[in-house]
């Protein structure tokens, strides 16, 4: 497994609210996990660490070796974190209304499970195609479920940015979850919003599909979401999963 994370401030902001990082279990299971705090609310910079470094923590104690035993835990986990947080915000002023999305990616075997709450997506590269594996928790993505937009119009609205599902913010929070079975060097790419609301997925397909390297494949997709204006924080995991040819 080759993984690469890459975060930049972007062009407009001075704060990058966004965090990121992998950890490996006991039995060398990796975890990956993209956070966006949340934008316009207070200390999301806060929320998206505190996501981060606890559940990153928790899983490196952990010896999960099974899909069934990962989705059990990243829902207990998660609903937990959403908690902390919430608590926390409630306890001080300044923290007050803070939040953050969250995508994480366990792969286990050849077996992916994604966990999302927000707008941060995980996009599965195999085959030279590319397909979006979460749905947005999004006041527009309501809209095109409902058929009062459609998918172009959802990405030029004024309400774009605005989560419907969140860390942090109320005590309940829906957590979606994905199982795919991987293939030798399928391609996974968690990323906050300021890569996809900047560059579409034909071109995160490009990226992916014209550079081999996952370090190369990061750095230019945090300049291509920059080159095309960098309106937020700009976050990429990247992951290429490989099968290793046992020797006689």
């Amino acid at each position: 497994m080759e993984i690469a994370i890459k975060s930049d401030v972007g062009q407009r902001r001075t704060l990058n609210e966004d965090a990121a990082g992998y950890f490996l279990n006991t039995q060398n299971m990796p975890l990956i996990v993209v956070c966006d705090g949340i934008g316009g609310h207070n200390a999301g910079d806060v929320a998206s660490a505190m996501a981060l470094s606890h559940l990153g923590k928790r899983w490196e104690e952990e010896s999960i070796t099974d899909t069934e035993s990962a989705y059990q835990w990243l829902v207990k986990n998660i609903q937990a974190e959403n908690d902390r947080i919430f608590q926390k915000a409630n306890q001080y002023r300044e923290l007050d209304g803070m939040g953050t999305t969250i995508v994480v990616a366990v792969i286990i075997g050849s077996e992916l499970l994604v966990a999302n709450v927000g707008d941060s997506r995980a996009y599965l590269y195999r085959n030279f195609q590319i397909k979006q594996l979460t749905e947005d928790h999004t006041l527009v993505q309501e809209l095109v479920k409902s058929g009062e937009i459609t998918e172009e119009e959802a990405k030029k609205h004024p309400q774009r940015n605005i989560v419907t599902q969140s860390l942090g913010i109320t005590l309940n929070v829906q957590i979606d979850f994905v199982r795919v079975t991987l293939k030798n060097e399928d391609t996974i790419l968690l990323c906050s919003d300021g890569l996809s609301n900047m560059i579409g997925d034909q071109y995160i397909k490009e990226i992916l599909g014209n550079y081999s390297d996952v370090n190369t494949q990061a750095q230019k997709a945090v300049l291509a979401a920059n080159e095309a204006g960098g309106r937020d924080n700009i976050t990429v995991a990247i992951a290429k999963y490989l099968v290793r040819e046992e020797v006689a």
